[in-house]
This record gives structure tokens, sequence and C-alpha cells, in this order.
């Protein structure tokens, strides 16, 4: 029996219009959430990303 393990993707341009970021392969949504966190604290000057902006980024990861 061969079991399909989902793959989570997101494109930062899909929340930040001109940012060029795109994360494939992360193996759940909890780690996409922590590499997105880095690339907010270093590409984006964010040391906290704000609740709606979560919500939007959750929105926008893909499930494949």
């Amino acid at each position: 029996m061969v079991s399909f393990v989902p793959k989570y993707e997101y494109k930062c341009a899909d929340v930040v219009p001109d940012c060029s970021l795109e994360i494939k392969g992360a193996s759940s949504e909890e780690e996409m959430m922590s590499m997105l966190q880095v690339h907010a604290k270093i590409c984006h000057k964010l040391d906290k990303v704000p609740p709606a902006t979560v919500e939007k980024i959750k929105k926008a990861i893909k499930k494949r």
C-alpha cells in the first residue's frame, strides 16, 4: 500500500504582491509557517507578523 503525504506550497506574492518568494515541499502547515516567520523577519522587516496577515498567509498555503 502506498500512502500519499501531502506537501504544502506558498507564493508570497499571493499576500505581498511585490515579493517573489515561493516555497514548495513543506511537510506541514507548521513547517511552512516557521519558514515564513524567518522570511517575514529578514525580507519584510517584520519581527511579528500581524494576526490578519497570518490568516491571509494560511489561506494562501496550498496543499498538493
